[in-house]
């Protein structure tokens, strides 16, 4: 380790719960492997999840007094009124942050008494801010929330774009392939998730994409949930419900509620028991209540880490991903969104970790869903869950290789210790 005695990092997480979450996890794990680092995480309350925020930040406060949150001015999106205007909503919302994030560090370095800044560490989403690290000449590193997997298919989609010119909303509806070098098999261009195929956010992707590749390290970390925006339509819940139904299994539900039509990317809520009652089929929850029961939120890692829990129907977001495998359990793989689609067939394809329901189903956040799946087809996904032996051992494996990193001694153990050495490396004697 450094020699030197103490440096401050600065944390820039992105407001949506599965970035927020993981970088506060994040801020903790740096400060408990090392106790001359202090964080500071700039943070504004989430438009469309306070509650959220509150709850996490105000948990930190009591588990180390060398994380500290810096309030930012609240941010109150202005209403889209298109397609191209809700793609762009990002660069608004950094435009906004860029002068509170810049004054606030200031005020963090002024003091003559004040640790040495070492980093930046911004959110994936954030790379147009590295021009403020750069004003206060450290580095900025990029705080990756989802695989290697799809970090690779981005720098590589946007290598695509700048060499060949190849436009990848132009191939959507497209039945070939793609070779992508963090994929051993060639990727269906029908399996690319939207956030590349979708014309409205390729300005956002270039400027997203060339970033990352301008960041002084990137690091392949591994953490994401859109789980808390997982929701579907009547029809498709209907579709699940018999699906659960006809095959016989014992299960826990997790359904929410869809946001309001006219809010702008809001956030899924719980039903009340009589909303769920006219949703699901006639007579559903009785006929079940022996076997399953529906329930709105759920802490899913206690869920996953229970003994009894013997497979898990996944939007294969990357946090779940990770929990999932942490704790040996089986995947069925049915994403919706965001880089789900790639996950999934990492999962299904390429690591022989989980089984398919389907890879190709699209449920975009601002665009709506394009099809239902039907009950047979869940059903058949449930029962390969519950049955494939070679996938259940797969996974188990997996589980003890995933938790051996962990421990001192193992990669990942030691890479955050390399990391930790970096930061403190850039800090002048």
């Amino acid at each position: 380790m450094s020699n030197k005695k103490a440096a401050q990092v600065v944390l820039v997480p992105s407001p949506g719960q599965g970035h927020l979450l993981s970088t506060l996890q994040f801020a903790k794990l740096l400060v408990n492997h090392d106790h001359r680092l202090t964080v500071n995480i700039m943070l504004f309350k989430s438009p469309v999840d306070s509650k959220t925020t509150s709850t996490a930040t105000n948990s930190l406060h009591s588990e180390s007094h060398r994380i500290n949150v810096i309030n930012l001015p609240d941010y109150t999106p202005k209403p889209p009124s298109s397609d191209s205007e809700r793609a762009s909503s990002m660069d608004a919302l950094i435009d906004f942050m860029k002068p509170h994030v810049r004054e606030a560090v200031t005020k963090l370095t002024g003091s003559p008494s004040a640790p040495p800044l070492a980093a930046f560490v911004l959110d994936m989403f954030f790379t147009s801010m590295i021009e403020i690290a750069k004003d206060f000449r450290v580095p900025a590193l990029v705080f990756f929330t989802s695989g290697a997997t799809f970090f690779g298919m981005t720098l590589h989609m946007h290598t695509l774009r700048v060499r060949d010119n190849l436009v990848a909303y132009e191939w959507e509806d497209s039945d070939s392939e793609l070779t992508i070098p963090t994929f051993a098999n060639p990727f269906p261009w029908r399996n690319m998730p939207t956030f590349l195929t979708r014309k409205q956010w390729d300005p956002i992707f270039m400027s997203y994409a060339s970033g990352l590749k301008e960041a002084d390290a990137t690091s392949s970390v591994v953490f994401l949930c859109f789980g808390s925006r997982g929701w579907f339509h009547q029809e498709q819940v209907r579709e699940i419900a018999r699906a659960l139904e006809d095959s016989g299994a014992r299960f826990l539900w997790s359904l929410r509620k869809p946001p309001p039509e006219d809010s702008f990317m809001g956030a899924p809520s719980d039903y009340s028991l009589p909303e769920l009652t006219e949703l699901l089929p006639h007579g559903f929850l009785d006929r079940t209540a022996e076997v399953g029961r529906v329930i709105g939120w759920a802490p899913q890692a206690q869920i996953l880490a229970h003994k009894a829990t013997g497979g898990f129907v996944s939007h294969c977001g990357w946090n779940s991903t990770l929990e999932s495998i942490y704790y040996g359990v089986p995947i069925a793989a049915w994403p919706l969104y965001a880089e789900q689609q790639s996950n999934a067939f990492q999962l299904v394809r390429e690591l022989k970790l989980g089984v398919e329901i389907s890879l190709e189903f699209k449920h975009e956040l601002m665009f709506g869903t394009t099809r239902v799946l039907s009950a047979e087809k869940i059903e058949k996904g449930i029962r390969n869950l519950l049955t494939d032996a070679e996938v259940r051992k797969r996974m188990k494996e997996m589980s003890e290789k995933s938790r051996s990193t962990m421990k001192e001694g193992g990669c990942s153990y030691s890479h955050l210790g390399r990391l930790i050495d970096y930061l403190m490396d850039k800090v002048s004697v």
